[in-house]
């Protein structure tokens, strides 16, 4: 078990690692996606699974209190969403985590496309996005020691704020291979950056005795929005005539979002105890 105090700078270390694999992978590879992807996508895909597997072969079974009281299927249901989603503030953490997750969604899910409607070349892309990850593994140590030392939920707002501002350059002058790229690469190094600092978020807002419900319970509200977000930004993309600038408008817009509603979870934050003396309602 990893104690609260060192939660950042584990994430942070974990992080690290994906981090890694996303610079080898896009230094090298990415250029050569266009002529070996089905080599690719089979390798990808055996490593993921003989990976997965050897972590579900090494996971070992803790001990585990008696289960409570035994109820109905409909019971347990009603139980489950009443608990999750009966204090407000709760909902307001799942909606703030939700418009922060997708804030970065529209240029990863386009930012291909977007590339080649400029005439940039994929190698060049490839490098540009290992910049990010080398950038992102640089500061992912020290981003979970500030999340640690000032709590994820502050972190994660300034990270945010930059974002918003990147996206704002890049949905107003991202137009040319010269300026979309800073634009891009920045979208790449933010995004890592909140990802970084927000990775223990949960573990320290949630309740620790129900941690999995209260996350699987903002996992059931940022898949709707997941689901309907990237054809929603395709559909303006495509009525637009490739208008690819759409996705850094909706980005930030997202971003936006997200950061009204965690000015609103920061002030419960703080009547709830704040970083030093947080206590997640029941």
């Amino acid at each position: 078990m990893v104690p609260r105090e060192l939660l950042g700078r584990f994430y942070g270390l974990f992080r690290a690692i994906s981090l890694i694999d996303g610079i080898i992978f896009n230094f090298w590879l990415t250029g050569k996606i266009p002529t070996h992807y089905t080599l690719m996508f089979v390798t990808i895909g055996a490593f993921y699974g003989c990976a997965f597997m050897w972590v579900c072969f090494r996971v070992k079974e803790g001990e585990y209190p008696p289960p409570g009281p035994k109820m109905t299927r409909s019971a347990g249901v009603k139980t489950y969403f009443r608990e999750c989603f009966s204090n407000r503030y709760y909902v307001s953490v799942f909606v703030m985590m939700m418009a922060a997750g997708l804030a970065f969604a529209p240029i990863n899910t386009f930012s291909i496309p977007y590339a080649k409607s400029l005439e940039v070349d994929m190698d060049h892309y490839g490098k540009a996005l290992a910049t990010t990850y080398f950038v992102s593994l640089t500061l992912a140590y020290f981003l979970g020691w500030l999340a640690d030392r000032f709590h994820p939920l502050r972190v994660s707002i300034v990270t945010m704020v930059g974002y918003l501002l990147v996206s704002a350059y890049g949905a107003l002058f991202a137009t040319t291979p010269a300026t979309f790229m800073p634009a891009f690469i920045l979208h790449g190094v933010l995004s890592g950056c909140y990802f970084t600092s927000a990775a223990s978020l949960g573990q320290r807002l949630f309740p620790h005795s129900r941690y999995a419900q209260f996350a699987s319970a903002a996992g059931i509200v940022m898949a709707p929005a997941n689901i309907v977000l990237a054809p929603l930004v395709g559909i303006l993309i495509d009525g637009t005539g490739g208008f690819y600038r759409m996705t850094f408008f909706a980005g930030c817009a997202m971003a936006a979002l997200a950061l009204v509603t965690a000015w609103r979870v920061h002030g419960h934050f703080m009547r709830l105890g704040g970083p030093k003396g947080y206590v997640a309602p029941e």
